[in-house]
């Protein structure tokens, strides 16, 4: 079964962890159903969301694989059953 979740992610300086982030979500390709960025006070900092479905195993492994890069703040918010395939 799988769970959803909406993820939130500040990267404090994009110049320094933008390729280590996106090298972990083109890891988790398969798992994301969206992806909003919007850059924030002229390149100093990023806001993105994250749209994802996937086994809650995988998702807290994705998680905690973004909350690793130095400079991103992750916070998650999951569904609390598992959604329909």
């Amino acid at each position: 079964m799988k769970r959803a979740a909406i993820i939130s992610v500040i990267l404090k300086n994009p110049q320094v962890s933008q390729a280590a982030f996106n090298n972990v979500v083109s890891g988790y390709h398969e798992i994301i159903e969206g992806r909003i960025g919007i850059p924030y006070k002229k390149g100093t900092t990023a806001l993105i969301s994250l749209i994802i479905s996937a086994d809650l195993d995988k998702v807290n492994e994705f998680i905690s694989k973004l909350d690793m890069i130095d400079g991103v703040i992750v916070n998650a918010n999951i569904t609390p059953e598992d959604i329909p395939i």
